[in-house]
This record gives structure tokens, C-alpha cells and sequence, in this order.
């Protein structure tokens, strides 16, 4: 199955996932996250350095260093991840590669791709960090009663 994310989008979700979920536990150092979430330890530092120069996350240096969340994860959608890593985000790219579609004429799949494009939007905009955690965690409680 595809996925309509780029690996950096994927990355930086699970990075942020792994975070959120382990709010409490304090800075959690990048080599951690890399390995936990499976993310090559140079795209992750890349990934969180785009992270936190957007505001989502912030690095301390030191023994007791690492990264954590300096948002709440109920304020973070997707759509404010996305933005930093993803050009078909905005839906002002056309999916065939021009900045935008050519003037009044619309490319050949401008008009087909409108609608799905309303539902990736909606889903970006209506789906928080906050939202995933739960459910993962919701998921991981049915695991363990089955």
C-alpha cells in the first residue's frame, strides 16, 4: 500500500507521536526516538531540526538532554506538519508537476483530483497529534485484553 505522506512527513509524525506519548518522561534523546521509530538517526536530526524551527518541539543540550514537545498535542494538526514537509499540502500544486494549474485551462487531472483533495484537506485540518495518541493508545488496550 502507498501513502500519500513523504518519508520526512512519516518521519516527523512518528518522531512527534513518540513524543507526545512520553510527555511526562522529559527530553528523549534523538538516538532513541531514531532507533524506537526506526527512522535513520541523520534524516531524524534534519526532521526534528525543521520540527523545532517551526515551534513544535525543542532540543536541550547536556546529559539529561533531548527533544520534547513544546505544544500541547491537541493544537498540532496534521496540517501544521504536513505544511513543513509535504508539497502537495497546500493544494496549490498541480499532481502533475506545475507550480499551479495553467491559467482557465486546468490540467488534465485538476478537475478528478478536487474532490479527493477536499477530503485529504478536511482530514489534515480535522486531525490533531492529540487524536492520533488516543487512538493508538485506545488500539494498544484492545491488544492486550484480546
Amino acid at each position: 500500500m502507498s501513502t500519500i505522506f513523504s518519508k520526512p512527513m512519516g518521519y516527523a509524525l512518528r518522531a512527534m507521536i513518540h513524543l507526545a506519548e512520553r510527555r511526562d518522561d522529559g527530553p528523549i534523546l534523538a538516538s532513541v526516538i531514531a532507533e524506537r521509530e526506526d527512522i535513520p538517526a541523520p534524516f531524524l536530526g534534519k526532521v526534528m531540526g525543521k520540527l523545532a524551527q517551526a515551534g513544535f518541539v525543542d532540543s536541550m543540550r547536556g546529559p539529561n538532554g533531548g527533544y520534547h514537545l513544546i505544544r500541547e498535542p491537541e493544537t498540532i494538526t496534521l496540517r501544521d506538519i504536513s505544511e513543513l514537509f509535504e508539497t502537495q499540502a497546500s493544494g496549490r500544486e498541480c499532481l502533475l508537476g506545475w507550480k499551479t494549474c495553467p491559467g482557465p485551462k486546468y490540467c488534465a487531472v485538476h478537475q478528478r483530483w478536487l474532490e479527493p483533495q477536499r477530503h485529504i484537506d478536511r482530514f489534515l485540518d480535522g486531525t490533531t497529534l492529540g487524536d492520533i495518541v488516543a487512538g493508538e493508545q485506545k488500539r494498544r488496550q484492545k491488544l492486550k485484553r484480546a
